[in-house]
């Protein structure tokens, strides 16, 4: 093989790869009240990018993305994000993830809407994949913001109990009522 095909063929493979780029953007650790977004131009074609983040305890994650589609410029077909849990071994695509909350699509139509997850402790990442299609390829925005995790109002504990109550109040009555039947009976 000579100089001008090893030559060609390095190129080619760097053609290949640059249009295979993809984003992984580690966010850390994230606590109640931390929000974290980005923006991204991925190239024309198929592209993945992975936004991951940890949690030491029990959370409330709202996440949005939005992409932009001016037609011939920026555009994402195909679109869409899905939250991960990284499994025990901790690795993106490692096997054992675990996809929490849903997949939701992204596209010059969809808007930004928000999506509420309840997310134990652990390492998480959002999962983008798409068509970049415009002549500047596409064009979307990812936020997380992580809530505290949603603690139960004094009332509810009252109603709870209050109902576990009447529970106990209305077996101690069939039972009672069981044994005079066998009584009388």
């Amino acid at each position: 093989m000579n100089v001008l095909s090893k030559t060609a063929i390095a190129g080619a493979f760097l053609l290949v790869c640059g249009a295979a780029q993809a984003a992984n953007v580690n966010w850390g650790v994230l606590s109640a009240g931390d929000f974290r977004a980005a923006t991204n131009n991925p190239p024309q074609g198929l592209f993945e990018d992975t936004y991951s983040f940890g949690l030491l305890g029990t959370q409330l994650d709202q996440n949005s993305a939005v992409a932009l589609d001016l037609t011939t410029i920026f555009n994402i077909s195909g679109g869409s994000y899905a939250l991960f849990n990284m499994g025990g071994n901790g690795v993106i695509g490692g096997g054992d993830d675990v996809m929490v909350g849903g997949a939701w699509p992204i596209n010059g139509t969809t808007g930004s809407t928000f999506h509420q997850v309840a997310l134990g402790a652990g390492q998480y990442y959002f999962d983008v994949t798409g068509i970049a299609g415009g002549a500047a390829g596409g064009l979307y925005s990812i936020a997380t913001t992580v809530l505290a995790a949603p603690v139960p109002e004094p009332e509810i504990y009252a109603m709870m109990a209050a109902g576990l109550g009447l529970m106990g109040f209305v077996a101690r009555r069939r039972q009672q009522r069981k044994e005079q039947s066998v009584m009388v009976g």
